[in-house]
């Protein structure tokens, strides 16, 4: 079988999109230090309880950014619509999103949103930004705050970038 220098050319490029698709850890909303520090001061006004750190065990900042899916591009799935959130979410681009709510439970406090668009809602159960952990725990965890441990704030503006951030 021979193969021509086009085709080796594609082949090549289709295995590195597959192998960088394979490495994203989210595609999100990476917030702006602003944004970060709003989200601050609301959840102190609040009050973070006590035990609750700005960052994960590994040492990254908190509030840092909305999922808007997880362990996958912004477009994933050849010509597969559902897998596409390029149409709000373009990367590179400037999002705002509103905050609606604050809330915890034992394990994480997190900031509700109204997203420009839709989100995944595979590991995702509902638009939010995760902005401290109880020490030692994780930031997904926030993805279990019960509905009626949240309370309506005055709503405010966050701003951030679309960006596919890589594991590791």
């Amino acid at each position: 079988m021979k193969i021509t220098k086009s085709r080796l050319q594609q082949i090549i490029k289709e295995e590195i999109q597959a192998e960088m698709k394979k490495n994203i850890a989210y595609s999100g909303v990476v917030l702006d230090d602003k944004s970060v520090e709003k989200l601050k001061a609301a959840a102190k006004a609040i009050g973070v309880p006590e035990g609750f750190v700005f960052k994960t065990n590994a040492g990254a900042p908190l509030p840092h950014h909305m999922t808007i899916v997880a362990f996958k591009p912004i477009v994933y799935s050849k010509g597969n619509k559902s897998h596409d959130f390029s149409e709000h979410y373009p990367v590179g681009g400037e999002v705002t999103l509103t905050v609606t709510h604050i809330g915890f439970d034992n394990e994480a406090m997190a900031a509700k949103v109204d997203p420009p668009g839709p989100i995944s809602t595979k590991r995702i159960n509902f638009p939010h930004i995760t902005i401290a952990i109880r020490e030692g725990g994780k930031p997904s965890n926030s993805n279990d705050i019960l509905d009626k441990n949240f309370q309506k704030v005055e709503e405010f503006e966050v701003t951030g970038t679309v960006q596919e951030v890589p594991q590791g």
